[in-house]
Order: structure tokens, then C-alpha cells, then sequence
């Protein structure tokens, strides 16, 4: 039996696995009899062969039948909890019955499984038809929290140590708080808001105002779609406004990568455009900002080399305020390393001077390199090489 965690953020703790994990192409047929039911509710599917080699890329009839004896072995392990009370524990099959008759193949899906796709339903009710998509148990019973307490309130607010019992992390497990974040928080909201179809935002709580200050809880908020499409339009009219004129094709651009990779996405390599591309080619730079993803690669490349061929005297990666307080961390940098000769170097002086014309920095002389970014939304750099 599935064991839970004697700690309460939420009413229901649903406990779930799949006894063996699926391949590529399991997967893929997964995904696309989730998606089969939840269209129409007919549990019996029927493929030509044609279409079956397809959907999950198998030339043979043999390994096909292969297949489907592999997957006809998978089940759902699942237990059932309200508060500390278990409910009730159980095995689902997916797949009751696959057939091959006149090249025609039939798949039934299993009635419990069906049934999480009927309103009304107990396991509809119970939320698996969201739960049997989530990539984790984290995922699962950071669900369990969201939908509870959604239920209640328009936003939440979880204290760390409390969220931390709830996932049931190991004491000394991810103690900072950049490691809990990157590696729980945010592949668990991404595979939540992936599920559910709606943004999943959510604010840092901390002790105070100093950019090093302990995070003591988050705040979460979910977006409906219609509200992206509002941030959108928010965008646009940045972009508009710089370019001082509408354009069809770069709000006709910005809705498919929205489409494409979310709203998240777009917002960060506009504001990574606005932020380095101004000027009279800024349109190019937009398209090429939210194309290539500059906001996670024009920098890293930019570095790349080198890294390789250099060694680094200094390197910091932070969120900073502003364009004042970039300039202050460049020049407490230089002091750390003892490079006073500078601030009388007029060259030196002159490219930093420069910086706010694109909020970028770069200077080289016999001894070192310097390169430096400032992002007014996101993490600024900087770099300083032998």
C-alpha cells in the first residue's frame, strides 16, 4: 500500500503511480487515448493500421502486438486519503481488450479508467484525470494543495517549512532555497499548469526588503487563459509604442510562439528585447529575441568561448535593481580584485558610460575582459576573465 505523509496542507491527498514506467511510445499512445476520451467518452477505439503504425511509429503487425502486450500490463497504483483517514487504495487497468480483426485494431479501454473522464464520476471527482498527467508525486501533491486551498481563496500563500513536510522532503534535503525552487517549485508548477491548461504564477515571501533575505513562504496565484491574452495586448502595446506604429505580423508572430511556448516565454524575451535590442533594427531583434529564446542564449553564448579558453577572475549572476546599482556591483568587483588603475582609465570609463544605451558592458585590455549584462526583470551578469 502507498504511504502518505501525516502532514495537512490540503483535505484530500491522493497518492498515485504507474507500476512500470512508460516508454516514448508508450507514452505517446497514452497521451493520445487521454486525449480520445476526454473528446468523445467512447471507451472502444478503433485504428486502421495505417493509423495505429502512425500514432505510435511501429511498422509490424508483430511489434505492434508486442506493444500492446507491454502496455496492456501497465496499471495505476493508487491510494485515497482525507486528512490522515485513508479512503480507499486501489489498482486501475487501462486496457481491457485489444483485438485484431480484417486490419482493423480495437482497444478498450478498462471501465474505472474510462470513467475518470465522466463528470460525476468518483475518480472524475477526485481529480485523476489531472493527476494521471503530472509528471511526480511532488507534482501530484503540490496539486493536491492547489486545488484544495483554490477552492477557498483566489491566491495562497505556503510557508516553506510547512510546504517542505507536505512533499515530505528529507531534513538537510534542498536547505537553500535556489536549490528547492529550481528543482521542486518550478518543474512542479510547470507540470501542473501544463495539465490544467492555466498560467501558475508565484511571488517569493521574504524576511525582508535585502535582495539576499530568507525566502519564508510563496505565493501562488493561477491566470485563466483570457488574462494572458490581456498581458499579451500589454505587450504589444510596449512594442508598439517603441516601434510607433501597429504591426499585424509581430502581433500575428507574438500570438503563435504564445501558442508555442506560453506567455511566460514571450514576456521574457520581449522585455530581454526592449531591455538589449533598441534602436533602429529593433523589430529584427525582437523576432530573433523570441525566436532563438535570447533570453536563456544570447548571453550563455556570448561567455561560451571563453569559458573555454579563459579563466575567471570574478563572476555573479543576481537580480539587481537597477542600471545605479549594475554600475556599483561592477565597480565593487574591480575593488575586490584590486584593479584601481581603472576608474582613471578614460577608455574604461567611456564603456561604462555606454552601458545604458543597450544595458550591456564590455572592455578589454592586456590584462582581463570584462562582460556584463543588466536585465531589469531577470538575473543580471557578470563576468570578468584573465
Amino acid at each position: 500500500m502507498l504511504q502518505k505523509n501525516m502532514f495537512n496542507l490540503s483535505e484530500k491527498d491522493i497518492i498515485l503511480n504507474f507500476n512500470k514506467k512508460f516508454t516514448k511510445k508508450e507514452n505517446d499512445f497514452f497521451e493520445f487515448i487521454t486525449k480520445s476520451l476526454d473528446k468523445d467518452k467512447n471507451k472502444k477505439i478503433i485504428f486502421s493500421e495505417t493509423r495505429l503504425k502512425k500514432i505510435i511509429n511501429i511498422e509490424s503487425r508483430e511489434k505492434i502486438i508486442s506493444f500492446f502486450k507491454k502496455i496492456s500490463g501497465k496499471k495505476i497504483y493508487y491510494s485515497i486519503y482525507r486528512y490522515s483517514d485513508l479512503e480507499e487504495v486501489g489498482i486501475l487497468n487501462i486496457i481491457s481488450l485489444f483485438t485484431i480483426k480484417n486490419n482493423q485494431y480495437e482497444v478498450e479501454i478498462d471501465n474505472n479508467f474510462h470513467s475518470i473522464f465522466i463528470e460525476g464520476s468518483y475518480f472524475y471527482e477526485n481529480n485523476f484525470k489531472t493527476l494521471i498527467h503530472l509528471k511526480s508525486n511532488y507534482s501530484r501533491i503540490f496539486f493536491n494543495i492547489i486545488k484544495f486551498n483554490f477552492s477557498l481563496n483566489k491566491a495562497i500563500e505556503l510557508p516553506i517549512d510547512k510546504l517542505k513536510k507536505a512533499l515530505d522532503i528529507k531534513i538537510g534535503s534542498h536547505d537553500r532555497f535556489y536549490d528547492f525552487e529550481k528543482l521542486i517549485i518550478k518543474p512542479c508548477l510547470k507540470d501542473i499548469s501544463l495539465a490544467i491548461g492555466e498560467k501558475i504564477n508565484y511571488l517569493k515571501i521574504k524576511k525582508s526588503e535585502s535582495k539576499n533575505s530568507k525566502v519564508l513562504a510563496i505565493k501562488i496565484e493561477i491566470k485563466k487563459n483570457n488574462e494572458d491574452i490581456n498581458d499579451l495586448r500589454l505587450l504589444m502595446e510596449s512594442i508598439t509604442a517603441i516601434l510607433k506604429t501597429e504591426s499585424s505580423n509581430i502581433w500575428s508572430f507574438l500570438n503563435l510562439k504564445y501558442k508555442e511556448k506560453g506567455l511566460e516565454y514571450v514576456h521574457n524575451n520581449v522585455t530581454y528585447a526592449i531591455d538589449h535590442g533598441l534602436g533602429e533594427d529593433f523589430e529584427n531583434f525582437l523576432t530573433n529575441s523570441i525566436t532563438y529564446d535570447y533570453f536563456n542564449t544570447r548571453f550563455k553564448n556570448k561567455i561560451s568561448k571563453f569559458l573555454v579558453e579563459r579563466k575567471i577572475y570574478y563572476e555573479s549572476s543576481s537580480k539587481i535593481d537597477s542600471l545605479g546599482a549594475f554600475h556599483s556591483d561592477i565597480f565593487k568587483a574591480l575593488t575586490i580584485l584590486k584593479f584601481y588603475y581603472l576608474t582613471l582609465n578614460p577608455s574604461f570609463l567611456k564603456a561604462l558610460m555606454n552601458i545604458k544605451n543597450k544595458n550591456e558592458f564590455e572592455y578589454q585590455d592586456s590584462k582581463f575582459l570584462i562582460i556584463a549584462e543588466f536585465n531589469s526583470n531577470s538575473d543580471s551578469h557578470i563576468y570578468i576573465f584573465r
